[in-house]
């Protein structure tokens, strides 16, 4: 689980985070994060969550907008995915 990182000045502008998460986590694991809306596609985050469902690397169980911080009016795109397999690459 990663909440809160992949925003600015965070770990946001390393998409390849993702390749990590996928790395680390067994086969049907499961892997749960945000992302600021504010950052999701400027920092490439969407282009490496499509290019990760291409490669069969993880499916998608939930992925959607929500308010984060009702208070301060940011939301976040919360992401639940299961690791499918270990490709030999993920570059």
């Amino acid at each position: 689980m990663c909440v809160g990182t992949f925003t600015y000045g965070h770990v946001a502008a390393r998409a390849r985070a993702l390749d990590e998460f996928v790395r680390i986590t067994k086969p049907a694991g499961l892997i749960c994060f945000t992302i600021n809306e504010g950052i999701y596609e400027s920092y490439g985050l969407d282009t490496k969550i499509r290019q990760l469902e291409a490669r069969d690397a993880w499916q998608k169980e939930a992925f959607f907008k929500s308010e984060y911080l009702a208070s301060k009016e940011v939301n976040a795109w919360l992401g639940l995915y299961r690791v499918i397999d270990h490709p030999r690459s993920l570059d």
